[in-house]
């Protein structure tokens, strides 16, 4: 998982995200984003990849495929016990990185900073 995305992930499950919008962004980002590659959609979502048939109903032209943004994203409504009916969907991976970086660090106000260390593949606070 790239670093971002899992210094994001942290954040909102300790709650230094306002719980609601912090975890739906994260819903609809980690565990069921989409994004471009040319004409195509393709799933980075961990709960996609965890479900052949979510996946094939992600990519299909059942649902809505809506542009992510953060800011809106992250009040939508989802069912947890039931495939989506509309998924968000970034330019590419990087925008999607971008977005999360960018919401975070609107709306997380902490007295520390996370530093992710590629050598050791962890993250460590810094006072």
């Amino acid at each position: 998982m790239p670093c971002a995305t899992g210094a994001v992930c942290i954040w909102c499950r300790v709650q230094l995200v306002p719980c609601a919008t912090g975890a739906t962004l994260y819903w609809f980002t980690v565990e069921f984003g989409l994004c471009k590659e040319g004409n195509h959609l393709k799933a980075y979502g961990a709960g996609l990849m965890s479900s052949y048939g979510e996946l094939k109903h992600a990519l299909s032209n059942i649902p809505r495929h809506l542009p992510l943004q953060a800011d809106t994203t992250c009040f939508q409504t989802y069912d947890d016990a039931d495939y989506q009916p509309v998924y968000f969907v970034s330019d590419d991976f990087d925008d999607a990185l971008v977005q999360i970086k960018n919401f975070s660090q609107r709306n997380i106000h902490r007295n520390f900073k996370l530093e992710y260390d590629h050598t050791s593949a962890s993250i460590t606070g810094v006072y």
